[in-house]
């Protein structure tokens, strides 16, 4: 329980939620909570060998660099994946 504690304090706040909308902040607002719920749900996934289909899915979001936007070579790209996928 610790651990996940740990890991959910970790997060970084001002980022970018994943497809499930869910922010870091909202995460921490009350992480005695928190942390008891996703215990329940790593338990679950540890037994039955089997992560949930939502947190293997991303949005893939195009970050400019410099130059001309119109070559990719100056795009790259960031992957935002579910916070509580990251606690796994």
């Amino acid at each position: 329980m610790e651990e996940i504690k740990t890991a959910l304090k970790a997060l970084k706040n001002g980022k970018a939620p994943g497809i499930d909308q869910i922010s870091a902040e909202m995460l921490k607002v009350d992480i005695e909570r928190t942390s008891l719920e996703l215990k329940r749900i790593l338990d679950i996934i540890w037994a039955k060998e089997i992560v949930p289909t939502q947190w293997t899915k991303g949005l893939i979001c195009k970050i400019p660099k410099k130059g001309n936007l119109q070559e990719c070579g100056n795009l790259r790209g960031v992957t935002l994946l579910p916070l509580a996928s990251k606690v796994l």
